[in-house]
């Protein structure tokens, strides 16, 4: 019995050391792994991505390029993707679609401005571009006087007040401004740092700004002053002297010379009567040089053929030396020396005055505006000084010549009432001078009707 017994425990303890055997075993090896389980970390889905605002076509050339493997295609609608692939994959397209896929930049809302009067051109244009930022854009169609302004709120405020001011009816009345258009010359030799004394107190700012940018000596020269209805074309011509100077003689003669004569009628007028017709006419004090005007083979009693109407004596002077020049092919012409008109031969005047420089030339023309009533005024301004033909004064006559252009300017600027502001600057042939600068003042000075004057 007792035997019987240990036979039962020995079987016992072997079937547990069989277990425990196994049960290391098992945790030593781990099961073979199944053809599903293996495919499971693959395993391929098929998904649909809505594309709002790319274009899908080139969302799918990105994924393509950027998802490496990638996924495969199997769908593309105006909106959207259809894709399959792992679960890797699809981490990897919404990293590149939330890139892709973004609503467009704020478009600013364009507002559209019709001008009830006033039409567009390239002046007006410059205008509007000077009161925006360079963030907006400013479109014109000029048939149908629409301006297109797309930017921020501020900058469509500012061309709408812009318009108000420039947009005026016809019915009301409109303002004259008054433009000075001052020259200052610096000589080709001078003492450097100093401003002439023939520059006037309220020129001396200006003068001294022109000094310090390297002009020498400036002086003033005359003037030219002209009256201009707002918006409208305005232009004005005449000769640079030394405005303080010039001999008082001298500025008389001229004077006379600017008077505008209704009608000239000489018809086959001998010469010597048509100057004595234009002597008495102008009250001017004349001098025939004959003897030189007869060596040059035009006598006194050559005839002329002229008929105008509405010029200046100074035209007419021209227009009778002209006819008598040319009928030999000679140079007449005429120079002012101390309030005498000399009348004689290019050649022989260019000898006998050679010391009289002949004075330069200036015509300006241009727009002006007003911007702000009271404060501030747009100038488009185009400008040139020149050299007449040489020879006698700015008024002598003879065949044409070519002028010699010696500084031009062409430019839009804003001035403040009242103001002197400087045009421009710039230098000049070195037998005239260093250098000419324009500086120009406005201000208003009266009202008319726009429909007491042509439109321009």
């Amino acid at each position: 019995m007792y035997a019987r017994k240990l036979k039962n425990f020995s079987l016992t303890l072997m079937l547990s050391s069989l277990l425990l055997v196994c049960a290391a075993q098992a945790e030593a090896e781990p099961p073979p792994a199944t053809s599903g389980d293996a495919d499971l970390a693959q395993q391929q889905y098929i998904r649909i991505y809505k594309i709002s605002y790319a274009d899908p076509k080139v969302v799918l050339n990105a994924i393509n390029e950027l998802v490496r493997p990638a996924p495969t295609f199997v769908d593309r609608s105006q909106d959207g993707l259809t894709l399959a692939g792992t679960d890797e994959q699809f981490a990897a397209v919404e990293a590149v679609l939330s890139q892709l896929d973004q609503p467009p930049a704020e478009l600013s809302r364009p507002t559209y401005i019709t001008l009830a009067h006033r039409s567009i051109d390239q002046g007006l244009r410059r205008l509007l571009d000077s009161v925006v930022s360079d963030k907006s854009t400013i479109a014109v169609d000029s048939p149908t006087r629409t301006i297109l302004v797309r930017g921020s709120d501020a900058d469509v405020s500012a061309v709408q007040a812009l318009v108000e001011v420039i947009d005026k009816s016809m019915d009301q009345p409109s303002r004259v401004l008054e433009l000075t258009f001052f020259f200052l010359k610096s000589p080709s030799s001078g003492l450097p740092g100093r401003v002439s004394q023939l520059v006037p107190a309220f020129l001396e700012p200006v003068a001294h700004a022109l000094v310090q940018n390297g002009f020498r000596n400036p002086s003033l020269m005359t003037p030219l002053i002209v009256r201009t209805q707002e918006n409208y074309k305005f232009g004005t011509s005449g000769a640079l002297t030394e405005a303080v100077t010039e001999a008082a003689a001298d500025r008389a003669a001229h004077d006379k010379f600017a008077k505008v004569i209704p009608d000239v009628n000489l018809p086959h007028t001998m010469l010597e009567s048509a100057i004595d017709q234009i002597r008495n006419v102008g009250d001017a004090n004349i001098v025939v040089r004959w003897n030189m005007l007869e060596f040059a083979g035009i006598d006194r009693n050559a005839p002329v053929n002229v008929r105008l109407r509405d010029v200046t004596l100074e035209t007419a002077l021209r227009c009778v030396l002209d006819s008598a020049g040319g009928l030999v092919g000679a140079n007449v012409a005429y120079v002012v020396d101390e309030g005498v008109v000399v009348i004689s031969t290019r050649e022989d005047l260019r000898e006998k005055y050679g010391s009289h420089q002949t004075p330069l030339q200036v015509r300006v023309e241009g727009k002006a505006r007003l911007l702000d009533p009271g404060k501030s005024a747009q100038l488009d301004v185009e400008a040139e000084v020149y050299l007449p033909p040489s020879g006698g004064s700015s008024m002598s006559g003879g065949a044409p010549e070519a002028p010699k252009s010696l500084f031009r300017v062409e430019t839009a600027l804003t001035l403040p009432l009242g103001e002197y502001v400087v045009l421009a600057a710039g230098p000049v042939a070195p037998d005239v001078g260093q250098g000419i600068a324009m500086v120009v003042r406005a201000e208003v000075v009266g009202y008319t009707s726009e429909s007491e004057t042509r439109r321009p």
